[in-house]
């Protein structure tokens, strides 16, 4: 009787061991089933992550702020009044990144630094993440990489951005630079690097500025005045016309010339 208890009571437990071993392993592929689901990147989230990546675009500002007094020392032979009146400005750029969207973050590195920082949606402010740059004396190259949040749709960037900050040009300052600001060695704000000196800087401004000079010269000349200007800048060739079209007027020889030289 004894021995049949225990055979019955050792199945018994056997049973229940089996049917809580296929419980736990129920459980158990429940789980991880769940958690593969949540951890898998659809293909119609990674087109629309890709889409918003190339919405991304950037740009940028050129940003002034007051210095507050007592921050810098005015410059000398200021009178009383001028002293008052005189005020300091602080220039910056303000970057934008543009069309920032919850399933990206951009990875933004300084040429000038050499630091690299990471921006999400959280730094933006309707979809636009703001970048003060303070260094307006140095040319500098951002790139900003644009990569998916959700890593399960990849770790690699998607596309990258570059963005050149220009410097300010202290060339721009000199007088003659004044009448010709958009001469490219005289604009305030430049791309590039002038491996110029001053001086040789100073007679190219001149020159394009001599250029201009005459060119607004010529355009405020008179039909006779343009005729006579003609004649001796181009006194050879208007007398070779003349020896080959015999008997032809000056009008005649001056439009083949021009013609000509159109060419």
């Amino acid at each position: 009787m004894l021995i049949a208890c225990y055979n019955f009571a050792y199945e018994v437990g056997v049973y229940y061991m089996k049917k809580m071993r296929f419980l736990f392993t129920f459980i158990l592929a429940f789980i991880i089933g769940v958690n593969s689901a949540l951890a898998v990147c659809e293909t119609s989230e990674m087109t629309q992550t890709r889409e918003n990546a190339y919405r991304v675009n950037v740009s940028y500002d050129l940003m002034e702020e007051e210095v507050p007094k007592g921050e810098y020392t005015p410059p000398d032979g200021l009178t009383d009044e001028e002293l008052e009146n005189f005020k300091m400005y602080n220039r910056y750029f303000n970057v934008y990144i543009n069309n920032i969207t919850d399933d990206l973050y951009v990875n933004v590195k300084n040429s000038v630094s050499g630091n690299t920082v990471r921006y999400d949606s959280s730094d933006a402010k309707d979809g636009v993440i703001t970048i003060r740059n303070d260094g307006v004396e140095l040319i500098t190259d951002l790139t900003i990489d644009i990569f998916p949040s959700n890593e399960d749709c990849g770790r690699n960037r998607i596309r990258s951005i570059s963005q050149r900050l220009p410097k300010y040009n202290e060339y721009s300052e000199y007088q003659y630079c004044q009448e010709i600001p958009n001469y490219y060695l005289c604009r305030e704000y430049i791309d590039f690097d002038i491996d110029y000196s001053a001086t040789e800087v100073a007679k190219k401004a001149n020159s394009y500025y001599l250029e201009k000079i005459k060119e607004k010269e010529d355009n405020n000349m008179t039909v006779g005045e343009r005729v006579k200007s003609f004649f001796e800048k181009h006194k050879t060739a208007i007398i070779v016309s003349s020896v080959i079209i015999v008997g032809a007027g000056v009008a005649t020889t001056i439009v083949i010339v021009l013609r000509k030289r159109g060419e």
